[in-house]
């Protein structure tokens, strides 16, 4: 702990110049007396400073460090004065935030602690959105007698909480029977079935390690996944954007608390109907990816890429739709679920639809909405009407789904 002065040192030192004027009236040393009481106390009280910083010891401990999303966990907080002397006043500070800083809370704790006390404490923290979390200390203050230093340690260690998305059963899918069963037991290259190889495709996270084409991954640039030709139902493709669609910071990670909880719905209720599928979504790099997640339930290994990522112009989203989802050989039905809806998001859909695919737009909007913004996408969603694309609209997975 690193000792600094208060405040308080200032009115110390200023009591402490009054205190010399009666020796000014009182000749002899009675006179200073009081000066000396005074210096005798500051210092007994910066050695108890000394003596106690580093018998001082702080821990929380949450109970669960995977949860869902908007769940509550315990927050156990454990205080400790190994030191024969008390403490006057600890000043704790706890903190629980994402690690990107956009959704943090402190708990401050101000006590006193007598000798060799030990003292618990329960609070209750809540989680409202996805993502990776930390909890810890992030400072001690111990002060002395007199509050005229404090001794003050940094961060200790810290514990890694992933909230996990609340899934939902869809009861209102918009691809109809007829589209999902339209290319049903069709001919298509498949990286989890089948027996004759028929070529290979870029590696995408969750493929099987027994597909991947070691000799020719150790001449390109990155690992390749061996496609194998089979007898399989229609695929899925699940684009997911994390564009934050120009919104305020709380409203922007609801809606990707939204985008994300309807993707990994749809990809759960394709995976339990023997569907092929895959989930796009954007990297580190802002660039998306194919990843085959196999646990909807606990996405941990994905949670590190779950975050706000501004894609300006739409320019990646928009080369994702056009370049991957409307591909010979990518899955025949496309949902793109997102917060934003433009003139290139519309466009991009529309090729999507002339390419064969069925592309269907699954929109997250905030409840309260401008009338400029409500209607420009009114007048998008039309368009898509217009072109045979189906869409649906809602504030959070549960609505757009259910």
């Amino acid at each position: 702990m690193k000792i600094k002065p208060t405040w308080g040192l200032l009115v110390y030192v200023v009591v402490l110049v009054l205190s010399v004027y009666p020796a000014v009236f009182v000749n002899g040393v009675a006179g200073y007396l009081p000066c000396f009481a005074l210096l005798f106390c500051g210092a007994a009280s910066f050695v108890h400073l000394l003596l106690i910083r580093k018998k001082i010891s702080a821990q929380a401990q949450l109970d669960e460090l995977e949860l869902r999303r908007g769940d509550e966990s315990p927050f156990s907080v454990e205080l400790e004065n190994n030191s024969p002397l008390p403490v006057p006043l600890l000043n704790v500070r706890f903190f629980i935030g994402d690690v990107h800083g956009l959704d943090e809370h402190e708990f401050p704790l101000s006590v006193t602690l007598s000798a060799r006390e030990k003292r618990s404490f329960q609070l209750q923290a809540s989680f409202p959105h996805l993502g990776v979390y930390r909890a810890g200390v992030r400072r001690v203050e111990a002060r002395d007698l007199l509050g005229l230093f404090s001794a003050r340690s940094g961060a200790g260690d810290r514990q890694e909480i992933f909230v996990n998305p609340k899934l939902v059963s869809p009861q209102d899918l918009v691809l109809d029977d007829k589209r999902s069963q339209e290319s049903a037991y069709a001919r298509v290259a498949s990286a989890m079935s089948g027996m004759d190889y028929v070529g290979v495709r870029d590696y995408a996270l969750g493929d099987p390690i027994k597909m991947i084409q070691w000799k020719l991954s150790a001449h390109a640039d990155g690992l390749m996944t061996k496609l194998m030709e089979s007898y399989t139902a229609t695929g899925m493709s699940i684009v997911l954007d994390f564009d934050p669609a120009g919104l305020g910071r709380e409203e922007a990670l609801g809606m990707l608390d939204g985008v994300v909880e309807t993707g990994m719905s749809l990809g759960r209720w394709a995976s339990q109907n023997g569907m092929e599928y895959n989930v796009v979504m954007p990297m580190e790099d802002g660039q998306f990816a194919q990843t085959i997640p196999t646990d909807f339930e606990n996405l941990q290994q994905y949670m590190q890429y779950i975050h706000l990522t501004e894609d300006k112009n739409s320019d990646a989203l928009v080369r994702v739709l056009r370049q991957r989802c409307a591909s010979a050989h990518s899955h025949n039905n496309v949902a793109l679920c997102t917060a934003r809806l433009n003139r290139e998001v519309v466009a991009a859909l529309q090729y999507v639809k002339q390419s064969r695919k069925n592309p269907a737009l699954y929109l997250l909007q905030p409840e309260q909405v401008d009338e400029n913004r409500r209607k420009e996408t009114q007048t998008l969603l039309m368009q898509l009407q217009g072109s045979d694309i189906p869409y649906l609209v809602g504030k959070n997975a549960g609505e757009v789904l259910g």
